[in-house]
């Protein structure tokens, strides 16, 4: 059954919108990471151990009751003075996962509002189906595969702080998607250059 340009359109402003208020709150939720709004399991000092603590109070227990960014991994454990340097690497590590969605979400959204005016089969739509792809590899490499490793590294070598446990790796959903998106970005490349070809023969 064909789909009527109409109904395309209106389906492709639909998830426009949609990835416009994902971005919005993926800023929003920036915003409190920058605040050191992350939530953290659990805090052990010597003598005592503190609960779902937001990162900027790491010795108030419950103190992520409220608005947050999200979460280090359930299993994680902070052990030791959570210091400054400490507080900013994670947040470093956040804000650059949370920057990396923004451009995908970005271009998402420019992907479909293009579609939504019937330009389909462009090279700049074919650029942000590819970028889409790079960054979302990119993203779930070092987010599944990297970032584990390095944040435990740069805590243990440049703070008293140690993370233990937060590692759960499940790469294959992300690595599948941005596959997808980048078989579409040549797929769609592809298309505009048989375009092209066939508007320079008549």
């Amino acid at each position: 059954m064909a789909i009527s340009q109409r109904t395309m359109a209106l389906m492709a402003t639909f998830i426009k919108v949609m990835l416009q208020l994902s971005l919005l709150i993926v800023l929003l939720s920036g915003l409190l990471t920058l605040f050191g709004r992350i939530g953290v399991n659990q805090v052990i000092l010597p003598g005592h151990t503190y609960v779902d603590v937001a990162l900027a109070q790491p010795t108030v227990s419950h103190s992520i009751e409220g608005f947050s960014a999200g979460a280090l991994p359930e299993s994680a454990t902070l052990i030791g003075p959570v210091s400054l340097g400490a507080q900013v690497i994670l947040i470093a590590d956040q804000l650059l996962v949370r920057l990396v969605v923004a451009v995908m979400l970005w271009l998402g959204a420019r992907f479909f509002a293009a579609i939504a005016t019937a330009a389909v089969f462009t090279t700049i739509n074919a650029r942000r189906l590819l970028w889409l792809g790079y960054c979302g590899l990119g993203l779930t490499l070092y987010h599944e595969l990297i970032s584990p490793y390095l944040i435990r590294w740069l805590l243990t070598t440049f703070t008293p702080t140690q993370l233990t446990g937060g590692i759960d790796l499940a790469p294959f959903t992300g690595l599948a998607l941005s596959c997808a998106a980048l078989v579409m970005g040549y797929v769609f490349a592809y298309g505009v250059q048989l375009q092209h070809e066939t508007e320079g023969l008549v």
